[in-house]
């Protein structure tokens, strides 16, 4: 058994951490499926700065909301 921790050609699957040489083909195609969709969605806010700034916005609402606002004071 391969000693493993949350490196690079890892994952975390049922809350554990497997390397990816000890998945099935289905599970790797999913987490395959999953890394391509997470940098596709970075590239687009890192080259459409309009898209950046409205994740920002979006980001801090969020954060105003859940944290009952901005206080001064």
């Amino acid at each position: 058994m391969m000693i493993t921790g949350n490196g690079i050609n890892t994952v975390t699957v049922n809350g554990k951490v497997k390397h990816i040489t000890e998945l099935d083909d289905i599970t790797l195609c999913l987490e395959w499926t999953k890394l391509r969709e997470e940098n596709n969605r970075l590239y687009e806010i890192k080259y459409h700065p309009s898209l950046m700034l409205m994740y920002t916005y979006i980001s801090i609402n969020m954060l105003t909301a859940t944290s009952g606002g901005f206080t001064s004071g």
